[in-house]
C-alpha cells in the first residue's frame, strides 16, 4: 500500500508519494491508476511526481510512469520527477528514459522552476 498527497503549488500540483516501497505489481498498477484518476478530474494540469520518502520502487514503475505520461500529454499537460534514488536515477540513464522524463534532484528548486515556467503559458 502507498500514500500519495496531492498539494497545489501555483500553476502546478505536486503528488509527494509518502511509500517506503512500491515494488508489487498491484502497488505499481495502483499507484498508476491513483495518479491517472487525479489527472482525469483536472485536464491540462502540470504534475511534479515527489519520491524523495521512496527508498525503492521496482523497475515495473517505468512501464507505469510511461502510462502517465501519456496520459498528460494526452491531455496537453506535463511531467516532471524529483527525489529519485541514485540507483533509480540510473536505471532512467540506463533504459534512456532520461530522455523522456525530465528528472531533478532537488524537489524544492525543481517546483520553483516548474511553476515559474508553466506560469509563462
Amino acid at each position: 500500500m502507498f500514500n500519495v498527497e496531492y498539494k497545489k503549488y501555483g500553476e502546478i500540483a505536486i503528488a509527494f508519494v509518502h511509500s517506503k516501497q512500491i515494488i508489487g505489481m498491484g502497488d505499481v498498477s495502483e499507484f498508476g491508476d491513483e495518479i491517472i484518476r487525479f489527472l482525469e478530474k483536472r485536464p491540462n494540469s502540470h504534475l511534479l511526481l515527489n519520491f524523495e520518502k521512496v527508498d525503492f520502487m521496482s523497475t515495473a514503475m517505468l512501464t507505469e510512469l510511461l502510462r502517465i505520461n501519456d496520459v498528460v500529454r494526452t491531455q496537453r499537460g506535463s511531467l516532471r520527477v524529483c527525489g529519485l534514488r541514485e540507483e533509480m536515477k540510473q536505471v532512467f540513464e540506463v533504459t534512456k528514459l532520461d530522455s523522456i522524463f525530465r528528472i531533478e534532484n532537488d524537489c524544492t528548486e525543481c517546483a520553483k522552476r516548474y511553476n515559474k515556467e508553466v506560469g509563462k503559458d
